[in-house]
């Protein structure tokens, strides 16, 4: 298949943003070109953001890379302190039969249950949140947590959707971190904000 002849356009887009600024500027002063300049402007603005948005997915990137290679223990570690920081008391499960449960939280008398899945790229399948499901049911828990530093695959989602089951994938994962983060505690997982 012949490949596609990129625009001008498209091409000033991936350039870093102050290209178009500085031919803006060139187009205004040495041919008055006001509409050209307007065009060239708005590219160097579209193309800022494409920067901006790329700069921020590459840090969570670093960051989600960095929880990966943390030893399980150090990322269930994290995410109860995480916990502990929003006002749960957190009872950390270590080996045993824990039904895969990592930490149990507890808050205002009612009981959550949370398991931490370090997985690279792999989405987390429905058939974990169904064994959690289970295990929420067996134990009377108020509600889940199933917590992962990839996405969760849409039957998965589905499967939650009406069930006291929340998932807090990647993105998600990354917010309740950034309360760790910011708190200036030493950082577990080698990116400082």
């Amino acid at each position: 298949m012949a490949q596609r002849k990129s625009s001008i356009i498209e091409n000033l887009i991936l350039c870093p943003w102050w290209v178009s600024l500085a031919l803006a500027m060139f187009s205004y002063g040495a041919f008055h070109a006001s509409v050209i300049s307007l065009c060239l402007l708005c590219l160097a603005t579209f193309s800022g953001l494409r920067a901006l948005v790329n700069s921020r997915m590459r840090q969570q990137q670093a960051v989600l890379d960095s929880l990966c290679r943390l030893s399980w223990k150090q990322f269930e570690d994290l995410v109860g302190e995480a916990y502990r920081r929003q006002g749960y008391a957190v009872k950390e499960i270590l080996g045993g039969t824990d039904d895969g449960v990592d930490l149990i939280l507890t808050r205002n008398g009612e009981t959550t249950l949370v398991q931490c899945k370090r997985w690279r790229g792999l989405p987390v399948p429905v058939g974990i949140a169904r064994l959690l499901y289970g295990v929420l049911m067996d134990r009377k828990a108020a509600a889940a947590k199933l917590v992962a530093t990839s996405q969760f695959t849409p039957e998965a989602i589905g499967f939650a959707k009406g069930r006291p089951i929340e998932l807090i994938d990647a993105e998600a994962l990354l917010e309740l971190l950034t309360h760790v983060r910011s708190s200036g505690t030493p950082s577990a997982f080698g990116v400082r904000s």
